[in-house]
């Protein structure tokens, strides 16, 4: 006999606050997990399906602010350059992938946006206005944020292009999300839409970014259980409590990969405050890796790069200004990214 169906979507706790932005995954859902998981956030925070109201999941947001047609009659006279645009990257998916962004804008202008061969775009809608009582500004990204970046860049190159303006007439098919959902869920989307994708998957850089909260996350569990650095068992704890945790378990593999990742925080941030900004590692790196590479390794990385900036640090340059020190370790970071690339390639020489 089969399985009868659940009549009623899945969905939050009750009686939790699911705007509360300080709140986990675990604390509005429970240990829901996977698809389950999935619909229930849909069921939440989706525009058209809250409250299990019947409306259709997906819908479609113009490229600019401007009605499609208007936007293309203006960019095919005057170019797309000084457009307003309606839809823009989420800050929590703040990917800085120049290779990426360049690999994907010479796609769309040979095909536009293929439409159901890369997933489905998630956009979270914009706020309301407070003094008009009014939905104001653009759509923010938590998926389809370089490829969006991608189709703008070619359109600006190429405003007569056909494939981008059909592309352009269609609007971007997304799910649009309420503009309060709580960074942990929104993280949580980011992260999980990152490790599926059959192009940029999530990069080292991403799990550096990751660290404070797992280590948040771990710190209030240990309070919890009790549990001791020196218990025989607690390394093997800590990494299943990662494991299991919906919001990291999808990300960090192994406990390897996450101590590799936090050795490399707490050296790049905590002791160098190099790791955001303009002039930092993620951005820095952002301009010369090449992201897309299947043989590029997030775990043989992270561990090349600790070895190496703590070799440095501690053995050979002991007393170095911060500045030229900061200027050192980047360049040092950059040998190891390349380093991964070039042992590939040898290994790859050799085995042929």
């Amino acid at each position: 006999m089969s399985a009868t169906p659940p009549t009623a979507r899945p969905t939050a706790k009750e009686g939790v606050d699911i705007y509360r932005s300080d709140a986990s995954v675990s604390d509005i859902f429970g240990d829901l997990k996977g698809r389950i998981l999935l619909e229930a956030i849909w069921t939440t925070y989706q525009a058209g399906i809250r409250g299990y109201n019947v409306g259709p999941e997906k819908t479609r947001v113009k490229f600019y602010q401007e009605s499609n047609n208007a936007a293309s009659q203006a960019g095919r006279r005057s170019g797309f350059a000084g457009q307003p645009k309606n839809i823009y990257r989420h800050p929590l998916n703040n990917r800085a992938q120049n290779g990426v962004r360049e690999c994907y804008k010479q796609s769309v202008k040979l095909r536009g946006i293929v439409e159901g061969v890369r997933g489905e775009a998630w956009l979270t809608e914009p706020g309301i206005c407070p003094r008009t009582g009014e939905r104001s500004g653009p759509y923010e990204a938590l998926s389809y944020a370089s490829l969006v970046e991608s189709f703008f860049a070619a359109l600006e190159e190429e405003p007569g292009n056909q494939n981008l303006l059909i592309t352009l007439s269609k609007g971007l098919e997304c799910r649009v999300l309420h503009h309060r959902i709580p960074p942990a869920i929104a993280k949580y989307l980011i992260h999980l839409r990152n490790r599926f994708h059959q192009g940029s998957s999530t990069s080292f850089c991403e799990l550096l970014t990751m660290v404070p909260d797992v280590d948040s996350a771990l710190q209030a569990y240990k309070l919890h259980t009790g549990i001791k650095w020196a218990q025989k068992d607690y390394e093997t704890r800590c990494a299943e409590f990662i494991k299991t945790h919906p919001e990291f378990g999808e990300t960090f593999s192994s406990w390897t990969l996450y101590e590799s990742a936090r050795g490399c925080y707490n050296v790049f941030e905590k002791k160098w405050q190099m790791l955001s900004g303009a002039e930092g590692v993620i951005q820095k790196l952002g301009e010369t890796v090449d992201f897309l590479n299947p043989k590029l390794c997030n775990s043989s990385v992270l561990q090349c790069m600790l070895h190496a900036v703590n070799t440095v640090t501690i053995a050979l340059f002991d007393g170095v200004e911060a500045a030229d020190m900061r200027i050192l370790l980047l360049e040092i970071i950059k040998l190891c990214v390349l380093w991964q690339h070039y042992s590939n390639l040898l290994t790859s020489v050799v085995m042929n």
